[in-house]
C-alpha cells in the first residue's frame, strides 16, 4: 500500500502585517472604478476585446489590417462576403503592397465600374485612404477552412505563385483556382 505524504500545514500566504487589501491598494497607481459611471465625465474602463486578426500589412510605413475593407465592403447590399490581401507591387519585386479586394457579389450580380466606385467611396469614406482597393475583382467562391473561416493567406500565396500550405484544412479547396492568373493582377 502506498503511503500518501503528510500534508503540511498551511503557510502564510502574505507577511502577518500585510493584507490582501491593502497590497492591492499600495501597488495600483489608480484604483479603477469598475461600477457605472456617476457623472457623464466618468467614463468607465473599456475591456480589451480580441478580435482575431489573421496578420496586419505595413504599407508606407503605416500599419494596417486588411479586415476593415472587408467588414466595410460587406455591409452593402449587393455583396454576399470578400476577401482582401495585399499583393506585392510591382510584381516580381520587394517594393510596395497594393490592397487587393476580391468580392463574392449576391446571386445574379456582375461588378461593373458603377459598384466598383461605390465600393471604393464606401471603404474610403468608413476606413482610411490606405484602405481603399486598388483592385476589386468578382470571383464566384472564396476559399475556407473546414471550421468555415476565410483563407487569406492561401489566397495570397496563390496570387503570389507561391505553394500553398495546408491544403488538406480546406473546405473548399478547387476556389483557389478562381485566383490563379487573374489578368487584373498584372497591371
Amino acid at each position: 500500500m502506498r503511503k500518501t505524504p503528510p500534508v503540511p500545514a498551511q503557510l502564510p500566504l502574505m507577511p502577518n502585517d500585510v493584507t490582501p487589501a491593502t497590497t492591492l491598494v499600495s501597488r495600483s497607481p489608480a484604483p479603477r472604478k469598475l461600477g457605472p459611471p456617476e457623472s457623464p465625465k466618468q467614463v468607465p474602463p473599456v475591456p480589451r476585446v480580441s478580435l482575431m486578426l489573421p496578420f496586419t500589412w505595413t504599407i508606407c510605413g503605416v500599419s494596417f489590417w486588411p479586415g476593415a475593407s472587408a467588414l466595410q465592403v460587406e455591409q452593402l447590399p449587393e455583396v454576399a462576403e470578400s476577401l482582401v490581401i495585399g499583393q506585392d507591387w510591382p510584381p516580381g519585386e520587394v517594393g510596395d503592397v497594393r490592397v487587393v479586394l476580391f468580392v463574392r457579389l449576391r446571386d445574379g450580380l456582375q461588378l461593373d465600374a458603377a459598384l466598383v466606385e461605390r465600393i471604393r467611396q464606401h471603404i474610403g469614406t468608413n476606413t482610411t485612404p490606405r484602405h481603399v482597393p486598388a483592385k476589386v475583382i468578382q470571383v464566384t467562391d472564396i476559399p475556407r477552412t473546414k471550421s468555415n473561416k476565410i483563407v487569406e493567406l492561401a489566397v495570397r500565396a496563390v496570387v503570389h505563385g507561391q505553394p500553398v500550405k495546408n491544403v488538406e484544412a480546406l473546405a473548399n479547396p478547387e476556389a483557389l483556382e478562381h485566383f490563379k492568373g487573374r489578368p487584373e493582377l498584372v497591371s
